[in-house]
């Protein structure tokens, strides 16, 4: 691997939620940078906390445990150096009041399809985590409501 990643900061304590959800797999594919295998846990990690198999429903979103955001959060802007993460994809939505089309020319995602993802730290800022976003569909109105959440949890 040939760029530097911060060190492991994290106790094993913090890597559990209070609803018994392990970070513990995601931790060590960031920190090894691992970058495609950690979005693919992250999206696998976000549907555990809410018992689902295949999306997160629209509903599901205004009950997200802000807990388990807050550590998915911290593990990849920790990883990342602050490239990558809920609360950096937030700051950039904010940057364009809220408008999905300029978002998504500014984290790279406009015209790509899911295979055509950026998983290196070149990528642009706020490129990942990307899988975690295309859980609740197709729509910009339930991706957006997803970040918000993430936003009123004070990432």
């Amino acid at each position: 691997m040939s760029q530097f990643l911060p060190a492991n900061i994290f106790s094993t304590d913090s890597l559990i939620s209070s609803i018994d959800i392990s970070y513990s797999k995601l931790n060590d594919l960031l920190s090894n940078g691992q970058w495609q295998d950690a979005d693919l846990e992250t999206k696998e990690l976000m549907l555990r906390v809410v018992e689902q198999v295949d999306y997160l429903p629209s509903e599901l979103i205004d009950t997200f445990p802000c807990e388990d955001l807050k550590i998915i959060d911290q593990l990849w802007t920790h990883y990342s150096s602050g490239n990558f993460g809920f609360s950096v994809q937030v700051e950039i939505l904010e940057k364009v009041n809220g408008d999905w089309d300029s978002f998504n020319d500014l984290v790279g995602w406009r015209g790509q399809s899911k295979n055509d993802r950026i998983y290196n730290l070149n990528a642009p800022t706020g490129h990942l985590p990307s899988s975690a976003i295309r859980l609740v569909g197709n729509g910009a109105k339930a991706k957006i409501k997803l970040l918000k959440r993430a936003e009123m949890c004070t990432l």
